[in-house]
């Protein structure tokens, strides 16, 4: 689903600009950061954009960094299951795994074996449960169409269709 939502960021990026041209996509395309798209999008935005469009505006770009922020901890984590409860998901971050096994994998070769040697683990681990998942992914596909309506209006702002679309969102 994800995708699909950054396909019409990168969508917005080229109407903001006025141009819905091939350069103009790669050239977003090459901020991979989502900050330095925000810095972009935002900047043709605040030219492009009447108030009411500009608070329209705001309201998806705030959802995508909320859930492009939980995409990312899913998307690059290290999971766990629970045997106890297959309901559950444990996800922890890269940067939080290697520092926990950098701490414990020198105690286990030495026969130093803590109490509880997942306690590091424990203390930065995240826990989904499938109606987690299946909300967040509701989310990002309300995001989605959020972004398709808004970009559809600002590609034909005469269309009455459109119009509805956009007034609804505000």
């Amino acid at each position: 689903m994800w995708s699909y939502v950054d396909n019409e960021l990168g969508g917005l990026f080229g109407i903001l600009l006025g141009v819905d041209s091939e350069a103009a996509h790669r050239v977003f395309l090459i901020l991979r950061r989502w900050s330095h798209q925000r810095e972009a999008l935002d900047a043709a935005a605040e030219g492009r954009l009447s108030n009411d469009e500009m608070t329209v505006y705001r309201s998806p770009i705030a959802d995508y960094r909320t859930l492009e922020a939980q995409r990312n901890d899913l998307g690059h984590g290290c999971f766990g299951v629970c045997p106890d409860d297959e309901d559950l998901l444990f996800v922890i971050s890269v940067q939080h795994h290697v520092l926990w096994q950098a701490d414990l994998l020198p105690k286990h070769l030495k026969g130093e074996i803590p109490f509880d040697p997942h306690d590091g683990l424990k203390q930065h681990m995240y826990v989904y449960r499938m109606s987690d998942l299946d909300a967040l992914h509701r989310r990002m596909e309300q995001l989605w169409w959020d972004m398709f309506h808004f970009n559809g209006y600002l590609r034909q702002p005469r269309n009455s269709g459109r119009l509805a679309e956009f007034r609804r969102a505000i």
